[in-house]
């Protein structure tokens, strides 16, 4: 049927030979070196902060922040030195920040890159935000409260939070299908996040402290 059909055809096929064969929309393509890899996912990510960054028309260098997600500095599967960034080893992590962030009628500024493991929960983490319930969430004593509304947010309508876009890291062609599926049920939910789905590059990361929007490197661990 139709909807088989449109799964069938986000997970990158799209004919019946094998030579019909296409990757998925950010699925890394066969036979690229590391380096190649992991400057395609740079770029992407990059993207998605200058986005943010022209929404918010804030000055270089104070928004956006990269959220990274299940990793630990070293650990990210590609190098972003320059752009202001934390590191959270987890969803527990993740809700830890999100929810000391203002939410209500705010510009976005966070880019979170998450693996797919955690992604879910970040997510629920994300709507908790929103909506104010934590019946969804991992009891936590060390999350702080949520902080009040600000601004006008019409009878309705969810609040926006820090979190402007959201990259799942995926590693090989199932992982992938099964996270572009999920994107296209979260993007009904968070009309306002832009979701994408990106392999994860192989091999040793390639740091050439070239990219990024801050003169000093900055990040933070979340612990």
């Amino acid at each position: 049927d139709a909807a088989a059909a449109a799964v069938h055809d986000s997970a990158g096929w799209q004919g019946t030979a094998e030579q019909d064969y296409l990757p998925p929309p950010g699925l890394s393509p066969p036979g690229l070196s590391p380096r190649t890899a992991q400057e395609l996912l740079r770029s992407d990510l990059a993207s998605q902060c200058s986005r943010l960054r022209e929404q918010a028309k804030q000055p270089n260098g104070l928004v956006p922040l990269l959220i990274w997600c299940g990793y630990t500095p070293g650990e990210e599967p590609v190098d972003m030195t320059g752009q202001k960034r934390i590191y959270t080893r987890g969803h527990v992590h993740f809700a830890r920040w999100l929810f000391g962030q203002a939410r209500g009628q705010i510009c976005p500024f966070g880019v979170l890159a998450v693996t797919w493991r955690e992604a879910r929960a970040c997510l629920q983490a994300i709507t908790a935000a929103q909506t104010g319930s934590l019946e969804d969430l991992r009891i936590d004593n060390k999350r702080p409260s949520l902080t009040g509304v600000v601004g006008h947010v019409p009878p309705g309508t969810p609040p926006t939070t820090a979190v402007g876009s959201v990259v799942i890291l995926t590693m090989g062609e199932e992982m992938h299908s099964r996270a572009v599926r999920f994107i296209g049920q979260m993007q009904l939910e968070f009309p306002l996040i832009d979701f994408q789905v990106r392999d994860e590059p192989a091999g040793p990361v390639v740091c050439d402290g070239q990219q990024g929007h801050l003169r000093d490197d900055v990040f933070t661990v979340m612990l």
